[in-house]
């Protein structure tokens, strides 16, 4: 599955890498499950062997996870084929993480537990776990994970997988700012009726150990009054404190600056949101974070 790094089986039979591991001692680590499909009948009485998942219920992107999950046969000796399923909530047709067989001895448990995986997309993962006995019904839990954008207060950094921590902060409202111009006379840039602009901090400092390029001006946007604002320009903003990007820096440097926007009058502090979207191509490596109050 594309958006699951490391997703895949380790067929050394590790319990950090994916393989089931016996187990006789009934302890479970998994969430409360075993759900019956819908081959089972009405009226059946309870099966002796279930599978119990146990997942995650919300991640950030590129946060990383594991999941696992814990089967009991009360039963009988038997041969069963355990495997997952995973799909995102917006793709029709789900993957086959693995499907193997295994051995359920009676009274005991088999576990399985993953190593450890991130999603690199926000969305919703939803897992199948499922157990299927030979000429027996066929049992599953089936979870959901919400893999969320990364968000952080205002003034809270965000540390990229390259070794840059971005932060935006003190976002503030005003009706006009002065600056000075070419001819080196003061002058007053007003916002237009209806009008205001919103100033940011924004700053990226390098931690990366090596020489590292800022992220460019135009990946950020500003949410405010339900609509997403892009920042002004060079020719709109006259002053000389703009952030920039796209410049090099080395370790232990930062580089700062000012993002203005222009939003209606009636926004206020608390219902803003920056969104910001960065890369590194020369480290296969993206990012998305918000800010917010």
């Amino acid at each position: 599955m594309a958006s699951l790094a490391g997703c895949g089986r380790d067929d050394g039979g590790d319990a950090g890498s994916g393989s089931p591991d016996s187990e006789t001692d009934g302890t479970t680590t998994g969430a409360e499950g075993g759900q019956n499909s819908e081959s089972r009948a009405d009226g059946e009485p309870d099966l002796d062997y279930t599978i119990s998942a146990d997942v995650p219920a919300e991640v950030e992107v590129d946060e990383e996870f594991t999941f696992g999950a814990m089967m009991r046969n009360e039963g009988e000796d038997m041969e069963a084929t355990f495997g997952l399923d995973v799909a995102l909530a917006d793709r029709e047709v789900p993957e086959t993480l693995f499907n193997e067989e295994i051995t359920l001895r009676s009274g005991g448990s088999e576990s399985f537990e993953s190593g450890a995986f991130a999603s690199d997309e926000a969305g919703t993962i939803l897992w199948e776990f499922y157990l299927v006995p030979e000429d027996r019904p066929r049992v599953m839990d089936a979870k959901e994970t919400v893999v969320q954008t990364p968000t952080r207060s205002w003034g809270e950094p965000y540390q990229t997988s390259t070794g840059l921590a971005i932060t935006a902060s003190n976002p503030r409202f005003e009706s006009r700012y002065e600056y000075t111009g070419p001819d080196g006379e003061r002058n007053v840039h007003r916002a237009g009726e209806g009008e205001k602009f919103v100033f940011i901090d924004f700053r990226v400092e390098n931690n990366s150990g090596t020489t590292r390029t800022t992220p460019k001006r135009v990946g950020v946007g500003l949410v405010a009054t339900g609509v997403q604002f892009e920042p002004m320009s060079r020719t709109e903003y006259e002053r000389d404190d703009m952030y920039d990007g796209s410049n090099e820096i080395v370790d232990g440097f930062f580089e700062e600056g000012v993002l203005p926007f222009v939003v209606p009058s009636e926004a206020e502090i608390d219902g803003l949101r920056l969104f910001h979207s960065g890369s590194d191509v020369r480290q296969y490596a993206a990012w998305n974070v918000i800010w917010r109050a």
